[in-house]
């Protein structure tokens, strides 16, 4: 499949896109690129609108430096598929260990935890030796946050 994509063309729908139809799209890369029928295969493509598959890396090369065809109704742009086409960055959360010190023992719960550290992220856990009160040495919670500056 890795190499089968490696030989891919992404392409764009300029113009009408009821003109532009699956059938239409290929026709008009086989024509213009004088192709044979097995040369390449079309689909729809989600988030664009075609891909093409082609049979040769050559090919794939002569479309992507053509950069497009079309006729008077639609364009077709055609850039190299990539498996990070349309992806996005994210900001992972970090889940931050946390000892809490000179809190009452009889105040060790989830809302006092919330209490004081309002702003700064997420209580996700209270540490089973906390709840238990069986480790007096702290109140310890875990706190999901996005963004360690706090």
């Amino acid at each position: 499949m890795e190499e089968e994509l490696a030989r891919a063309v992404v392409v764009t729908v300029v113009g009408s896109h009821q003109a532009a139809h699956l059938a239409a799209a290929a026709g008009v890369i086989v024509e213009e690129f004088d192709l044979a029928p097995l040369d390449m295969s079309i689909r729809e493509f989600f988030l664009e609108d075609f891909l093409v598959l082609c049979r040769l890396e050559e090919l794939r090369n002569r479309l992507l430096r053509r950069g497009r065809a079309g006729t008077d109704q639609f364009d077709l742009l055609f850039k190299p598929w990539s498996r990070h086409t349309q992806a996005t960055g994210i900001s992972m959360p970090f889940v931050i260990p946390l000892a809490l010190r000179g809190v009452p023992v009889n105040a060790w719960t989830w809302r006092t935890a919330d209490v004081l550290l309002p702003g700064l992220g997420l209580v996700v856990k209270v540490a089973a030796a906390t709840e238990a009160r069986s480790d007096m040495a702290g109140f310890r919670v875990c706190l999901r946050t996005d963004y360690l500056a706090r």
